[in-house]
């Protein structure tokens, strides 16, 4: 378990897959203490390094088989369940995710989650409805900020999370002037908040988010002005340590997604 903590802070998940396989094996071989092996534990961490190591149809496959092991009236299994979303989506498979949302809100534990928790699958509910046109969602996500508390420094993928969605609710909207009156709001965000070096993808993504609103919205000059900072973005890897990912959607695959907005 040590070994696997210091795998997640430096970014290691290729070893780290190495060493929950060749656990389970010296499980399965006797050679383990089944008794004294918290077997559930490598069933949750094995799918998210997966995740963290970009194999996503692997982990999907191994999610789709470990959810069976877990209670659906614990916390854990709503833990899993996270990782298993946001698997499915950085995966591509949306409607997987929706298969998930159903199998969540239809759990009758759900309402007794903390409210930090079910905050989490607001924010899931809402990037699916961007992400998949046949998933409905009602919330206005302009006035998700008023919706969902913002959070203190500690909760910072929160409040990224529905700065993000107000943009791209408000661009997928074309309402341009209230962008353009909050981009002072997004600029002193991302200097403030997101200048640390686990904060770097969501900083560039901030940027990009910002040169939409400095060219007026046009899609030529977005993508050349855009261009320098998303090779930054995409040269930057997601940080080590933590556990559930802030990139709901990939950075990346969210510049497609608002570059398109500006050519509908």
């Amino acid at each position: 378990m040590l070994k696997g903590y210091y795998l997640d802070l430096t970014g290691d998940y290729e070893t780290k897959i190495v060493e929950i396989k060749t656990a389970n094996k010296l499980l399965r071989d006797g050679k383990i203490n089944r008794l004294r092996f918290p077997s559930e534990l490598n069933k949750f961490l094995l799918p998210h390094a997966l995740f963290k190591a970009k194999k996503y149809n692997e982990g999907l496959k191994l999610a789709s088989q470990f959810l069976k092991e877990f209670d659906p009236y614990s916390r854990n299994w709503f833990a899993f369940m996270e990782d298993y979303f946001v698997l499915a989506m950085h995966a591509g498979k949306g409607e997987v995710c929706v298969e998930i949302i159903d199998a969540v809100e239809k759990n009758p534990y759900f309402e007794r989650l903390k409210p930090i928790n079910q905050e989490n699958w607001m924010l899931y509910k809402a990037f699916l409805s961007f992400y998949n046109p046949k998933f409905r969602d009602p919330i206005k996500y302009h006035k998700l900020p008023g919706t969902l508390p913002m959070h203190s420094k500690d909760k910072l993928g929160h409040n990224i999370s529905i700065l993000i969605l107000q943009f791209l609710w408000l661009l997928k909207h074309k309402e341009f002037e209230q962008l353009t009156s909050k981009e002072e709001t997004f600029r002193k965000y991302a200097n403030t908040y997101l200048k640390d070096p686990d904060s770097k993808r969501s900083y560039y993504l901030f940027k990009l988010m910002l040169v939409l609103i400095r060219v007026d919205f046009d899609p030529e000059k977005s993508v050349k002005k855009g261009q320098p900072w998303l090779e930054k973005l995409t040269n930057t890897a997601e940080p080590g340590g933590g556990h559930t990912s802030i990139e709901i959607i990939p950075y990346e695959r969210l510049w497609v997604l608002m570059l398109g907005y500006l050519s509908d």
